[in-house]
């Protein structure tokens, strides 16, 4: 210190304290989830990292998390008080788990790492059906990810082992072996595995004569754990004259139906029928969980309750036969419900012809692409009968040009491939009487030697 600062500082006695408070800024409110913030959700949820929040019906969460059972009733009904996700779940882990109630398709179709990432998460939300769901769906499918976090999602759940197989070759084969802490996430049974694979492709290593490869080694290990496979979701099952119930918490529409009504969520009528949103009165902004609206359809109690188990039933999956799919079907072509049609059509199997199918797909504006039209396309163009006067004034001329297209295309394609398969026949023909000339040739020469 300079001595000149000295003489310019006040004498002991004269120094005070300034108390100077700092005012907090403002914190910055939460920006609204531009998909799951609906207008009449009665449930706010906040990821606070994200700093993001949610606005999506309770009736979903609080029937499927045990752990949102467990916080306080007051929590989360109020967008001041809105419910914080649990630790480590992001605005975009919550966002995928959404997606499970509010699938607009119905049909729940992700890839094989998509439903990999909703089981992780639901088990972090404490979900038991929606991990069921998630663990049904992947056993048909494959997961490319982290080989460790596939192995102890196989040895928790019981899952047959074949589907690891491939995390468990690359644990196999990579030069380090397992370490004690990931020999810890996989668990003792599947880290005994790795290491008897490990030594086995180590001694095929020395011994110069084995054949065997690395995925044979593996396969043979993992065949012989026995363990017993997970118990897949019970779907529910509704006999042709049993009605669908459920008590719909934050309902805010009732539906009369010819002998029944329904209270239900003014979402699901809205999203899925332009038809509805119409018939249906506009709230005001904020009144979306306050009043409550009612309309009427001229349809069966009974069938419109099947409609509504594709939406509210427990167990995310739902067993139809192909007469409800045809009622569903007819409902959704009454009241312009495109995807809820399009998902009973695809269900109906022979309970009607290939040509309702077709008028199905124009009208329930399902994608040609998709497997289903894709299916139904190529067995009405494969036939051999051509369409008859009576299929032809069930369609419209737009469809008839349409498919008569199709037909020809799919005659000429096939055209195409047997001229290719004579060709090659052909070559293959020519080819063979050459090599019995050259092969008559060598046997007269060694003859004659």
């Amino acid at each position: 210190m300079d001595i000149r600062d000295l003489e310019i500082m006040p004498p002991p006695d004269q120094i005070f304290e300034v108390d100077i408070k700092i005012q907090p800024e403002d914190p910055v409110p939460p920006v609204q989830h531009s998909r799951y913030y609906l207008d009449d959700g009665d449930f706010y949820v906040v990821a606070v990292e994200d700093n993001i929040i949610f606005r999506v019906h309770a009736h979903f969460l609080r029937k499927h998390s045990n752990w949102i059972q467990s916080q306080a009733l007051s929590v989360g009904r109020d967008k001041g008080n809105p419910l914080s996700l649990c630790e480590s779940v992001t605005a975009e882990d919550f966002a995928i788990i959404l997606w499970v109630f509010y699938d607009d398709s119905l049909e729940r179709r992700a890839s094989g790492k998509e439903w990999f990432e909703i089981l992780l998460i639901a088990e972090k939300m404490q979900m038991p059906h929606v991990q069921l769901l998630a663990l049904s769906k992947l056993k048909d499918l494959p997961v490319a990810t982290d080989p460790l976090a596939k192995i102890a999602v196989q040895q928790r759940y019981s899952i047959r082992t074949q589907w690891a197989q491939d995390a468990y070759l690359e644990l196999c084969i990579r030069p380090k072996p397992l370490t004690l802490a990931e020999g810890v996430i996989i668990g003792m049974p599947a880290m005994v595995k790795v290491a008897d694979a490990r030594e086995q492709m180590a001694r095929a290593s020395l011994d110069g004569r084995s054949r065997k490869r690395p995925d044979e080694i593996v396969a043979r290990v993992i065949s012989e754990d026995v363990s017993p496979d997970f118990e897949p979701p019970v779907p529910v099952t509704l006999g042709l004259s049993e009605l669908f119930e459920c008590v719909v918490e934050g309902s805010n529409v009732v539906v009369h139906t010819r002998d029944r009504e329904f209270r239900v969520h003014r979402h699901f009528l809205e999203i899925h029928s332009p038809l509805l949103r119409q018939m249906l009165c506009p709230a005001a902004p904020g009144e979306w969980d306050v009043v409550e609206d009612s309309i009427s359809l001229d349809v069966d109690g009974i069938h419109f309750s099947w409609i509504l188990a594709l939406f509210y039933n427990e167990s995310l999956c739902i067993d139809l036969s192909p007469a409800q799919c045809v009622a569903i079907r007819a409902i959704a072509e009454k009241y312009q419900m495109d995807k809820i049609g399009a998902f009973a059509t695809s269900r109906t199997g022979n309970a009607i012809d290939l040509i309702d199918k077709v008028k199905s797909i124009r009208h329930f504006h399902v994608p040609a692409s998709s497997t289903w039209a894709s299916e139904v396309y190529q067995q009405l163009c494969s036939r051999r009968a051509p369409i008859s006067i009576d299929e032809g004034e069930r369609l419209t001329p737009e469809i008839l040009v349409d498919i008569s297209a199709r037909r020809e295309e799919a005659l000429w394609k096939k055209c195409e491939e047997y001229e290719s398969a004579a060709r090659d026949a052909e070559i293959v023909r020519e080819d063979l009487e050459t090599s019995l000339e050259e092969y008559k040739r060598l046997a007269n020469s060694r003859r004659k030697r």
